[in-house]
């Protein structure tokens, strides 16, 4: 059972998604969730969060 849960509200972030995942993948503790929640943007965000799909726990991208 996760005992942290990280939200990450995204909309066209596809330039700085990608150091916010890894500042949370780069945490020592296991008990830490990724939840990636993105509005429907329309740049390169999907394929960047795409990129760690097996490390995100749950990744949403609907329009708001």
């Amino acid at each position: 059972m996760k005992q942290l849960s990280i939200i990450m509200p995204v909309y066209n972030a596809g330039n700085t998604i990608d150091k916010a995942i890894n500042s949370v993948l780069e945490q020592k503790d296991d008990d830490i969730e990724l939840l990636i929640i993105d509005g429907g943007s329309t740049d390169n965000t999907k394929e960047v969060v795409n990129k760690y799909r097996n490390q995100v726990d749950c990744f949403i991208s609907e329009y708001d």
